[in-house]
C-alpha cells in the first residue's frame, strides 16, 4: 500500500495543524535529512501552506505533530564560509 495514503486516510484527510482538507502533503517530524524514516510515528499529514511556513521558519529542525519544534540535540550542518 502506499505510505503517504496511509498517513493520510490516518489524520483524516485532514491538515493536523489546521484542519484543511485541500493540498495535503507529508511532514517528517525528524526531517529525512537528519535520519527521519516514513514511519506512522515519524509522519504527520499538514497542508502544503502549513508545511511551507513551517519550513520557512525552522527549516528542517524536528516538529511535533502540530509543528512546534522540538530539541532533540542534533546541530544543523552548517557550510563553512568562503574566504
Amino acid at each position: 500500500s502506499d505510505w503517504k495514503e496511509d498517513i493520510r486516510k490516518a489524520y483524516g484527510y485532514s491538515c493536523w495543524i489546521c484542519g484543511s482538507p485541500y493540498n495535503l502533503t507529508i511532514h517528517h517530524m525528524r526531517a529525512k535529512v537528519h535520519n527521519g524514516t516514513n514511519s506512522k510515528d515519524n509522519c504527520v499529514c499538514w497542508c502544503e501552506d502549513c508545511h511551507r511556513a513551517y519550513y520557512k521558519k525552522f527549516g528542517t529542525r524536528t516538529s511535533d505533530k502540530l509543528g512546534n519544534p522540538i530539541n532533540d540535540n542534533y546541530k544543523p550542518i552548517r557550510k563553512k564560509k568562503r574566504r
